[in-house]
């Protein structure tokens, strides 16, 4: 069959390319015309079905990294099962069809997801997969012409003395870009009461009937708060919108729609498309992440910036080392995580060749963060800048969630140049991050011991006079100026003392410590007491804190 462009023939833009499907039988059910339409694919895909090896099989010889796979058989299986075997190896299996899909097999995925039943939870999952290789199969890299963009705003963020101006005119030109698809107007169409609607619609576009979409897209929106489900419309919804609107051939609006996908272990499908809209994609990854750090945050921001460090990997050059390091020298410390893991793919490892490669496949079949993806090859000359980079920052001040990050990279993929840095961060007073430092040194061959580090914060609690033993006790840590807080809980011991993780008292990167509570759990038995007691910061003490408290029944 032809290909065929989408839209207005006299628009500028890449070809969405596809076949026509078939002709629904107006007699048939559309869930039974589906159905068939999967036996037929199963029918044509040969008779040898039959010896094919089950999905169990296939997913066990994916995890031993083994090459005899095929694409044909992987579909024959996931074809078979359907939906009666709607499991983690079900979608691995389908992650990893998507993943190496050509034009013909992405035909077949899309009928064997359409034959699924509406669980949010498994058509966001397995639809993630599906978009990215729709992405990658049918928008062509290059437009005729590139869509032109509004001015962009002349007003600089503000940054802290020293950060890069460089960085600042990029965020710029992130706000330009992203701002036509951020001026599209929202509806109100409740998701949660309109799946199967939302469903159907989802269909319509994989089958490229029907058209436009994208405003019928844009009418939806989640009517609840986040924490019930909310990512079960976010994720499916910021590629729907990128595929909607590049096959409707809203240029100027797809660009920023990019720009807002949720994370994802395989992102070149929507890479392309920004490839193909902006002149400078990295100018505009680049501002982007510099726009995150500097600019209001939210419950996104940290997705955002996995989406962002993900386009970054898969472009091309050394410009984008050197991005990297100026970003994360200036980086707020909730960054400093994923901008070290970043760097870290463009280490060499010392392992075999092909052990980041494995890695990243088994992350593309577990993750959506930059677990599974590779970083395009970048010249020995940044590698050495990135290594470099990630060893001068190692220091026993190091936010703990960040150290620990950097000794798992350098564990990974073990360097002689990385011994000084290991040896520092041996010395970080968390037990966490030493414990992390101690194998890495050990596997490049270098005896470690662990100084001695300060144990959980203790407090034996007695009430009435006796050891409040074996009850269950809640905890909440409040720090710096906003009143941040977390909370967790536990069991106290048999002298009725409450072990407090050591960690979120050492780390003060977001400020000092200004309270601990300790308080009865919501669940109460009836020997339990009922209290809440606030207490000052514990000091850097391994000495237990006692606490008495009095109560009277109710």
């Amino acid at each position: 069959m032809s290909a065929r462009p989408y839209g207005n023939d006299r628009a500028a833009g890449p070809d969405v390319r596809g076949k026509r499907s078939m002709p629904v039988h107006r007699l048939l059910p559309q869930h039974a015309w589906k159905r068939l339409l999967v036996a037929g694919m199963l029918f044509c895909l040969g008779a040898q079905a039959a010896q094919n090896r089950n999905l169990d099989d296939i997913w066990n010889a994916l995890w031993q990294d083994s090459d005899d796979v095929s694409l044909r058989e992987m579909l024959a299986a996931l074809g078979e099962a359907g939906e009666k075997n709607l499991s983690a190896t079900f979608a691995g299996v389908f992650c990893e069809t998507c993943r190496r899909a050509d034009a013909d097999a992405l035909e077949d995925l899309v009928q064997i997801f359409e034959a699924l039943p509406s669980d949010p939870y498994q058509k966001e999952t397995l639809f993630t997969a599906l978009a990215d290789a729709w992405l990658r199969i049918r928008i062509s890299p290059k437009l005729f012409r590139r869509p032109v963009f509004p001015d962009a705003p002349t007003k600089l963020l503000v940054a802290p003395d020293g950060y890069p101006r460089e960085l600042r005119e990029a965020a710029l030109e992130y706000e330009r870009v992203r701002g036509p698809f951020l001026a599209l107007q929202k509806g109100g169409v409740d998701f949660q009461t309109h799946q199967p609607a939302y469903w159907k619609l989802v269909a319509r576009l994989l089958e490229q009937k029907e058209g436009p979409w994208s405003d019928g897209f844009l009418a939806y929106r989640w009517g609840g708060m986040y924490g019930t489900g909310k990512e079960h419309f976010d994720v499916p919804q910021s590629r729907v919108l990128v595929m909607a609107l590049a096959a409707d051939q809203r240029w100027t609006e797809v660009a920023g729609a990019v720009l807002a996908v949720m994370p994802s272990a395989d992102p070149d499908g929507a890479l392309r498309v920004l490839e193909a809209c902006v002149a400078d994609p990295l100018k505009v990854v680049v501002g982007g992440l510099a726009y995150l750090d500097l600019g209001p945050k939210d419950f996104l921001t940290l997705k955002l910036r996995a989406t962002l460090l993900g386009f970054l990997l898969r472009l091309s050059g050394d410009g984008r080392v050197q991005a990297l390091t100026d970003l994360a020298a200036h980086a707020p410390v909730e960054a400093l995580p994923l901008y070290f893991m970043a760097l870290g793919k463009f280490v060499p490892s010392s392992a075999a060749p092909d052990s980041d490669e494995r890695a990243g496949r088994y992350g593309r079949w577990r993750g959506k963060n930059l677990d599974g993806i590779t970083a395009r090859p970048a010249s020995a000359a940044a590698q050495k800048q990135a290594l470099d980079f990630l060893c001068s920052r190692a220091s026993p001040d190091l936010p703990i969630e960040a150290a620990t990050r950097l000794a798992g990279i350098f564990h990974a993929k073990p360097r002689p140049e990385a011994l000084p840095a290991l040896r520092r961060l041996l010395d970080h007073p968390s037990l966490t991050v030493a414990r992390e430092a101690e194998p890495a040194l050990e596997s490049a061959g270098e005896k470690a011991d662990i100084p001695p580090k300060l144990g959980p914060v203790r407090y034996r609690i007695e009430v009435n006079g006796k050891p409040y033993a074996a009850r269950r006790v809640e905890w909440i840590v409040s720090w710096g100026a906003t009143s941040m807080w977390t909370s967790s809980e536990g069991t106290t011991d048999a002298q009725g003392v409450a072990h407090l993780p050591r960690d979120m008292f050492l780390d003060k990167s977001s400020g000092p410590i200004k309270q601990v509570t300790l308080r009865s759990p919501a669940k109460l038995g009836l020997e339990d007491a009922l209290f809440s007691v606030q207490l000052p910061p514990p000091p850097d003490s391994d000495d237990v804190i006692p606490i008495s408290l009095k109560t009277k029944p109710l």
